[in-house]
C-alpha cells in the first residue's frame, strides 16, 4: 500500500489522496472535476478526517477527464486527528499521480503547495496548461480547511501568421467606445455566488485618484457586491492579461 516504516502502530498518517480514493473510504467527499471544461474552479477541501463533517465540497478532488495514462489527484493533508502524525507535506495541499496503465497501485507525490502555493501541468491531456492555487490554508477553523482554484489557460495560437503584403489603406481614427463601468457610481453589479461575470475594460480610463498600485494602471473598471455577513469571497480573473485588483468598502451613498 506504500511505503513502510520500520515502526509498529506508528506515525499514525492517511494514505495519500491517490490511494484513499481508489480504496472509496470516503467515496462521499469525492470531487470530480473535468479541468478543460470546467472554467476556473474554486473548492473548500477538509481533511480525509472530517470528510463527513458538512462543511466545504469536499476531500478530494480527482480530475476526471485524466490524462490516457495517468490520473490526478488533490487532497488537504492537515496534521491531526488519524492523521496527526503524518512527516511529509503536513497542512499543505497535496497533488498525487497514479498510473492507470499497471495492475498495482503505485502512486507519485507531485506537489506540496502552501497558501499561495500554486502547481501547473503543462500541456495537460495534450490540450491545454492546467494551474492549481491555494488561496487559503485556515488550520484554525472548525473544521480546518483549504481553498484551492483550478484554472486552465487558454491555449496558445499555433501556426505562422499569414503576411497580406497589399498595401493597406490609410488607416482612419475611430472614436472608442464608452466605457459604461468606468467609475465607481457606475459599477458592474455583481452576486456573490452567482457565477462568472464577462466585461471588458476597452474604453475605460486610470482611476488614479482613488487607489495606488505597484505599477501603472491603463484601464480601470468597477464592480460591486455586497458582500455575506460570515465566511470569505474568493475573486479570480480568467484572464492571462496582467490584471491589479483593489477591494474597497463604501461607506454610505456613492457621489
Amino acid at each position: 500500500m506504500g511505503y513502510s516504516y520500520r515502526y509498529d502502530e506508528t506515525p499514525i498518517q492517511c494514505f495519500n489522496g491517490a490511494k484513499t480514493y481508489r480504496l472509496g473510504w470516503v467515496s462521499s467527499a469525492h470531487i470530480e472535476i473535468d479541468p478543460l471544461t470546467s472554467g476556473s474552479v474554486t473548492k473548500t477541501l477538509v481533511a480525509l478526517a472530517d470528510y463527513n463533517s458538512g462543511f466545504g465540497d469536499g476531500a478530494i478532488v480527482h480530475f476526471s477527464a485524466s490524462a490516457v495514462t495517468e490520473e490526478y489527484f488533490i487532497h488537504f493533508n492537515l496534521k491531526a486527528g488519524v492523521n496527526s502524525g503524518v512527516l511529509e507535506g503536513a497542512n499543505q495541499v497535496m497533488i498525487a499521480k497514479r498510473s492507470t496503465v499497471t495492475s498495482f497501485e503505485t502512486s507519485w507525490l507531485l506537489a506540496k503547495l502552501s497558501q499561495g502555493g500554486s502547481y501547473t501541468f503543462s500541456d495537460y491531456n495534450n490540450d491545454r496548461d492546467v494551474t492549481v492555487t491555494v488561496f487559503a490554508i485556515n488550520t484554525d477553523a472548525s473544521p480546518p480547511y483549504a481553498i484551492i482554484n483550478i484554472l486552465a489557460l487558454d491555449p496558445s495560437p499555433t501556426g505562422s501568421p499569414i503576411l497580406d503584403r497589399t498595401v493597406a489603406p490609410s488607416p482612419t481614427t475611430s472614436p472608442t467606445a464608452a466605457c459604461p463601468h468606468d467609475t465607481v457610481c457606475n459599477a458592474n453589479p455583481v452576486s456573490v455566488g452567482g457565477g462568472s461575470v464577462t466585461m471588458s475594460n476597452i474604453g475605460c480610463t486610470p482611476d488614479t485618484n482613488t487607489y495606488t498600485f505597484n505599477n501603472a494602471v491603463d484601464n480601470s473598471a468597477w464592480f460591486s457586491f455586497v458582500s455575506p455577513n460570515s465566511g470569505c469571497v474568493i475573486i479570480t480573473f480568467a484572464t492571462t492579461v496582467h490584471t491589479q485588483m483593489g477591494v474597497f468598502d463604501l461607506d454610505g451613498a456613492c457621489t
